[in-house]
């Protein structure tokens, strides 16, 4: 079955199907209509055919009362107000000597009485009826009505026709009364045809929406060639077509009726508006199901073509003003945004008179004013958020720049940029490190072993007993450089270590003083080998920190040697403990031998010296360490240079 519909042959017979049921139903409720007007279910037959016959007989008395109100040449125009059309035409309906009277009302004067009025008067044969209408004189036209209250006219009359019960029926009022007839033979059964070809119709018009834009052998739908057209263009012309069909289907009509039509030519006509109008308006449904079906329903209408010509205008003209914004400094942005505002409000105060249409004016410019300075506010508060979050160093940190125009869009785009690079950088900085130090370990790993070797074998020819002094020279010269290496190269492994915190870290509590005491009493021979004096400083009070004490010692180690290496000969070297708020602080000080000619960030790089000539015994590595020891151990070390003066500080929470 679904095969069938899908095809041309199947559409059709649907279409037709459609249209037929359709008509039914329309036939079926004007068919109730009429029935329950014409009070078909409290009449019988013979009261039928009686009012079928008697209707005839008034549209016959009204042709004879405004045939003869017209000859008699009372108005030079009749209009008749009702909607009874002549049973004859005004020419003839005199000559057929009906019989009929008319009299005036209010003068009892007989207007017109037909020569066979007698005889029908006396005849058992004739049955007559009683009408009234009413003359209204304007001017020169006499307005009459059928069938209403004549007290509000000029003039009334009363019309008396008579029928002979034995004559026979005219063509007309034979299909008026088998028309009747029928119409009252079916005056129950009309509920269920109109019930039923509804649901046939619905059944068919689905069937046919279903089956729009469908072939066989395929789901894809496949639009017929009028998809060229907009729909809205075709609903236009669709309902345009159905409304030139009834307007010359009404006119036609009309000229039946001037006629005298038989009701047959009615149907006909009636059939002739509904049958194209109804198809049009199918096809029309049928095309809109295909194309919407095809999403495509939107796509294909004129006002779609138009909205988006306009669009596309305004882009342009978008394009081109924001080329103009963008070229336009900020600076000149506002001062322009100023001036039109500035100017708009001159014209106002100009052209405005009246004080309330000030004052409104001025309320829709502050209306409209208030929002944008709101926006604005708003706008310049995310890129401060963002600009605060860089600063903080949050390189995750993004400016949203949903909302925000012109160069403020811009500005945010530029502070993401930043943030971008700046996290990039940061990125390869950390990789950089990572294999940097990866790097160091495995080499200083490899290079271990074999250096062990040459320690101890050196050590060996160092001990021989030989009376070759350059031999001994040679071999001093060798164990103290062999040892120098294996220092060098134990600094880097330990400096990979703490930097990466590859270094296992006992933290216990343990007495900060106690540091200072050993630092003192290890260094104090070399120290005073040096040309230096210590300068101890402890506490009255015991100061106690969470520190692992081999870790300790080698910050310590370290940051003593250095002022062995690099402090003036015959200065002080300053090392002191005391309390700052919740920390316990260590302070190494001294007086550098050599220029400090570099930034204290740089000193605790690796491989970084304060003695750019490199002339004494160190390589470099020592602050780096220190630092990433007690990094380690939760404290900080910081480093200040004024001058020739180097303070090294060692700071950690108290317990």
């Amino acid at each position: 079955m679904t095969k069938f519909i899908r095809t041309y042959a199947g559409k059709t017979v649907l279409f037709c199907l459609c249209i037929l049921f359709a008509a039914m139903t329309v036939a079926s409720v004007c068919g109730a209509i009429v029935m329950f007007e014409e009070e078909y279910y409290t009449t019988t037959p013979e009261q039928l055919r009686e009012h079928v016959l008697q209707g005839e007989e008034w549209k016959r008395g009204c042709a004879f009362g405004a045939d003869y109100l017209q000859k008699a040449g009372i108005a030079e125009e009749v209009l008749i107000d009702s909607d009874m059309y002549n049973y004859d035409s005004l020419d003839n309906v005199l000559e057929t000597d009906y019989p009929c009277r008319i009299v005036n009302n209010k003068t009892n004067r007989v207007f017109y009485e037909s020569a066979t009025l007698a005889k029908a008067a006396q005849s058992d044969e004739y049955t007559y009826n009683t009408y009234l209408f009413g003359v209204k004189h304007e001017g020169t036209l006499v307005r009459i009505a059928y069938g209403i209250d004549t007290k509000d006219y000029d003039e009334s009359y009363t019309v008396t026709v008579y029928r002979n019960n034995n004559a026979p029926l005219t063509d007309k009022e034979e299909t008026m009364l088998r028309a009747a007839e029928l119409l009252f033979s079916l005056r129950y059964w009309i509920y269920a045809i109109g019930l039923a070809a509804l649901l046939l119709t619905i059944f068919c018009f689905i069937a046919l929406l279903c089956a729009a834009g469908r072939r066989n052998g395929t789901d894809d739908i496949k639009l017929t060639p009028l998809k060229i057209l907009p729909v809205d263009v075709m609903t236009a012309a669709v309902v345009g077509g159905i409304i030139g069909i009834g307007v010359f289907g009404f006119l036609l009509l009309d000229h039946l009726d001037n006629r005298n039509s038989v009701p047959f030519l009615f149907g006909v006509v009636i059939a002739g508006m509904f049958v194209p109008s109804a198809s049009l308006l199918l096809a029309l449904c049928m095309t809109v199901a295909a194309r919407i079906k095809a999403h495509c329903l939107l796509r294909t209408t004129l006002i779609y073509y138009v909205i988006r010509i306009f669009w596309k205008i305004l882009k342009v003209i978008g394009r081109v003003v924001r080329s103009f914004l963008n070229w336009l400094p900020m600076i000149w942005k506002t001062v322009l945004a100023i001036s039109v505002l500035s100017l708009a409000e001159m014209i106002g105060l100009l052209v405005l008179d009246d004080t309330a249409f000030r004052l409104t004016a001025w309320f829709l410019e502050k209306l409209v004013l208030v929002p944008l300075v709101i926006y604005l506010v708003i706008s310049l508060r995310k890129l401060q958020k963002g600009g605060e979050a860089l600063a903080r160093g949050d390189l995750n940190a993004t400016v949203n720049t949903n909302g925000l125009i012109l160069d403020l869009k811009k500005h945010g785009e530029n502070l993401n940029s930043v943030s971008v690079g700046m996290a990039h950088a940061v990125n390869d900085r950390l990789k950089s490190e990572r294999m940097k130090t990866e790097l160091i370990t495995n080499v200083s790993h490899d290079l271990k072993t074999p250096l062990t070797s040459v320690v101890n074998y050196a050590g060996l020819i160092q001990n021989e007993p030989t009376d070759n002094e350059k031999i001994k020279e040679y071999s001093a010269v060798l164990v103290r450089q062999s040892e120098k290496l294996k220092r060098l190269i134990e600094d880097l492994v330990e400096a990979s270590k703490a930097a990466t915190g590859n270094l296992d870290v006992a933290l216990v509590p343990c007495d900060a003083g106690v540091f200072v005491s050993q630092a003192a009493g290890e260094y104090e021979e070399r120290l005073q080998a040096a040309g230096l004096t210590l300068v101890t400083e402890l506490p009255d009070e015991a100061l106690r920190i969470n520190a692992d004490s081999r870790r300790m010692w080698r910050v310590f180690d370290n940051l003593m040697n250095n002022a062995c290496k690099y402090a003036q000969s015959g200065t002080r070297v300053f090392l002191s403990l005391y309390r700052v708020g919740n920390e316990a602080t260590f302070t190494f000080k001294n007086t550098s031998r050599e220029e400090l000619n570099i930034s204290a960030e740089e000193l605790t790089e690796r491989f970084v010296r304060g003695d750019s000539s490199r002339g004494t015994d160190g390589n470099g590595l020592g602050l780096s360490i220190a630092k990433s020891l007690t990094e380690l151990q939760g404290g900080r070390l910081t480093l200040a240079i004024d001058g020739d003066l180097f303070k090294a500080t060692l700071h950690f929470p108290l317990i």
